[in-house]
């Protein structure tokens, strides 16, 4: 049976252009989105799982639950001995991470990715504002000024800094041909 996660997904299968960086990169396929580099985005979900990263099984459950698929019994199974092996006491699991691993691998990690969420809005403000700096014949706008200002569109705001790496790492990816904007600036 062939794996969920092994079936070609566009964005257009996404709720939006973030969900889809981040499946892609879960796939460990391009993309701007940075994942968990304590386990390698390599292989089959199964053999990940079967590795140690317990993340992966919720990806693939989820994956087919999206797409009306059968969940594959590598992932059934997995997913029985859990959630019986913690209700009859015989596992012993007493948390999320227990079973499921760690969602981050520290507690400054939520905040990034939440901001990280927001590289293509950063990436599109960035564009925009240097258009209208080019078409404004009165007073240009340094590149600072205009990342600067690109975070003050940003909800919640960004500092000029942050929106400068994110700019450059969708920049970066679309110029190596890695990633192609889902929709038009």
């Amino acid at each position: 049976m062939t794996q969920c996660s092994e079936i070609e997904m566009t964005a257009k299968d996404f709720e939006n252009e973030v969900d889809y960086a981040i499946w892609c990169a879960v796939c460990g396929k391009p993309s701007p989105w940075l994942i968990d580099s304590k386990f390698d985005a390599k292989g089959t979900f199964e053999q990940r799982f079967v590795d140690g990263d317990r993340q992966i099984l919720l990806w693939e459950i989820n994956r087919c639950a999206q797409q009306k698929r059968l969940i594959p019994k590598w992932a059934a199974d997995a997913l029985y001995e859990i959630i019986f092996g913690m209700a009859k006491g015989t596992l012993v699991k007493n948390s999320w991470n227990d079973a499921f691993g760690q969602p981050y691998a520290d507690r400054k990690q939520p905040g990034g990715m939440r901001t990280r969420a927001q590289m293509f809005d950063a990436y599109r403000e960035v564009i925009k504002l240097k258009a209208e700096n080019k078409a404004n014949k009165n007073k240009k706008m340094s590149s600072q000024e205009i990342y600067r200002e690109a975070g003050k569109r940003l909800t919640p705001k960004q500092s000029g800094d942050v929106v400068k790496k994110l700019f450059g790492d969708v920049n970066r990816a679309i110029k190596k041909g890695e990633w192609v904007l889902s929709c038009a600036v």
